[in-house]
């Protein structure tokens, strides 16, 4: 992407106006030999989009977690991992804008959309981290949140890693190097925060915390563990082996327990009955 240059074509939509190019380019994305979405969409609307989804459920998260009450986890190597994950890719966008400011500072221009890109990530990575805190304190082991951001990152991110590697290799000028040097350290960083993500972090002190020896593991699974569950693969491998015996089977949890069960019927049923003239 060449910023030194303006635009001389007149741009009707706000986001090729930010951008000063065109938005999408329908031949590039369709019939060149290389799928191309174009630079403006992938630094606005595809960059935009998981930063955006994570601000609209983050209220919905802050309302979940106030509801668990406090269960404080212990540091563990997973939470620093998701620490310095957070700090590498907000450093990143922080070069970003610098980057930015520096050139406008030597009155060579630059797009509004290079302005916008990086403060959106920073503030976007920086809520990130308030809610693995957050989390934390709160004994979420694994944020289905979270996951769902990196993973939107990952998938909204393809279009520009494909652009950045095809303008690497071919040495063009298309892309600056600082961009695709940052770009590429956030996108690794998206790829790492993923993976620690399948992990669910240890739970809370066992001074708060007691628990059998067959628990039910799927509480202390990570939120993808639980979509696939991968958490009873063990337990269906066993009786795959062999015939499962009741030692095999896990405690079921007091919430989920005929007991629990049978008197939360009861007060439904009473109160049901009545209600009934």
């Amino acid at each position: 992407m060449n910023i030194t240059e303006y635009e001389t074509e007149t741009l009707t939509d706000p986001i090729s106006a930010i951008c000063e190019q065109q938005f999408w380019n329908a031949t590039l994305s369709w019939d060149g030999t290389t799928p191309d979405m174009g630079l403006c969409m992938e630094r606005t609307v595809l960059l935009w989009s998981p930063c955006i989804l994570l601000w609209i459920l983050t209220p919905l998260q802050v309302l979940y977690l106030r509801h668990r009450g406090l269960d404080y986890l212990n540091w563990t190597l997973i939470t620093y991992m998701k620490i310095v994950l957070s700090l590498l890719v907000s450093i990143a966008a922080v070069t970003e804008l610098i980057w930015a400011i520096v050139l406008r500072s030597q009155e060579i221009h630059v797009p509004v959309s290079e302005f916008i890109a990086p403060s959106i990530l920073l503030l976007t990575y920086i809520l990130q981290s308030y809610l693995i805190i957050l989390g934390k304190q709160h004994g979420e082991r694994s944020s289905g949140i979270i996951v769902c951001f990196w993973t939107a990152m990952l998938l909204c991110g393809i279009p520009q890693f494909i652009t950045t590697v095809i303008s690497g290799l071919n040495q063009d000028d298309r892309l600056h190097w600082l961009l695709m040097v940052t770009f590429l350290i956030q996108y690794i960083g998206a790829i790492a925060f993923f993976i620690v993500n399948c992990f669910a972090d240890n739970p809370p002190d066992s001074r708060f915390f007691s628990k059998s020896e067959k628990e039910f593991p799927e509480p202390y699974a990570s939120f993808i563990s639980q979509l696939t569950f991968h958490w009873a693969n063990g337990l269906v491998w066993l009786g795959y082996k062999r015939p499962l015996i009741p030692d095999d089977l896990w405690d079921m949890p007091s919430k989920i327990s005929t007991v629990h069960l049978d008197k939360r019927w009861d007060m439904a049923w009473r109160k049901q009955h009545a209600s009934i003239p």
